[in-house]
């Protein structure tokens, strides 16, 4: 059950009536303020604050596309292709409730997701991701899946790709940093959800991945993450390397665009 005074906080949210067809469209909400939420070390107030900021911002920056990030289909941004011609979509989703209240993901024609993150637009202006994670057991020839779009991608995975495209969202609405769980910060380090079923969902490694993407941690609990995207110096690379980066970096930019194009519409 939900305390009195967090009762109250949402409550006060639903206010907006955009804001309460968000949680009529996705009830697991309500428990956010009461549950560990986005990263381990928030307490209820914290949750709060950054819960009702994150649903302002959805409701005055993504307007109707929050409704249809929230749908089954989520709202498509742009398309990508794997190394066989292959089709996948990029598309805001709701995400894992626990880890935030907005997610973008990398999805097949069957909408099975491929990669996606899960993450919070904070009452600082800051996007945090609180979560990372990539295909299910139930998607055959994941392997094959990842490595074709690792290909494509000029050398590019798709969880660096993934989170690359998350950065882009936060720079196109200006927000001001971003940061990332570490494995200790994730909600489901917590002694309450140590059941294996979510074991499994740490696999991940926060604390390895965000050094590879030049993160910088702050403590125990988050990482600040570059919000301008790292690039290295071309001239420095031999042809090979100077080649596939030069591609990747026009990509990049290409879909930069997408996302921008997708979100002014």
């Amino acid at each position: 059950m939900i305390a009195p005074s967090a009762a109250r906080a949402v409550q006060s949210m639903q206010e907006n009536q955009h804001i309460k067809d968000l949680f009529d469209l996705r009830p697991k909400m309500y428990d956010q303020p009461t549950h560990p939420y986005v990263c381990l070390n928030w307490n209820k107030a914290t949750r709060l604050k950054n819960l009702s900021a994150h649903l302002n911002f959805m409701s005055t920056q993504l307007g109707e596309k929050s409704k249809h990030a929230y749908s089954e289909q989520g709202y498509k941004l742009f398309s990508i292709q794997g190394n066989n011609g292959e089709e996948y979509d990029v598309r805001l989703c709701s995400g894992e409730w626990r880890e935030g209240s907005l997610g973008l993901s990398i999805t097949d024609k069957a909408l099975q997701s491929i990669y996606f993150t899960t993450f919070c637009v904070t009452e600082n202006g800051d996007l945090f991701i609180g979560c990372i994670q990539g295909a299910r057991g139930s998607i055959e020839d994941r392997s094959d899946i990842i490595k074709s779009l690792t290909k494509a991608q000029h050398g590019m995975r798709p969880k660096a790709l993934i989170v690359e495209l998350t950065i882009m969202f936060a720079r196109h609405f200006g927000l001001s940093n971003a940061y990332c769980v570490t494995n200790k910060g994730h909600v489901y380090s917590a002694s309450d959800y140590r059941s294996r079923r979510q074991r499994k969902k740490m696999m991940f490694d926060y604390d390895s991945f965000c050094t590879e993407m030049s993160g910088v941690r702050l403590n125990q609990y988050q990482f600040k993450l570059p919000i301008e995207s790292t690039r290295r110096d071309l001239d420095d690379l031999n042809r090979t390397k100077r080649k596939m980066y030069r591609k990747r970096y026009e990509m990049l930019d290409h879909y930069e665009e997408k996302i921008r194009q997708a979100l002014a519409a």
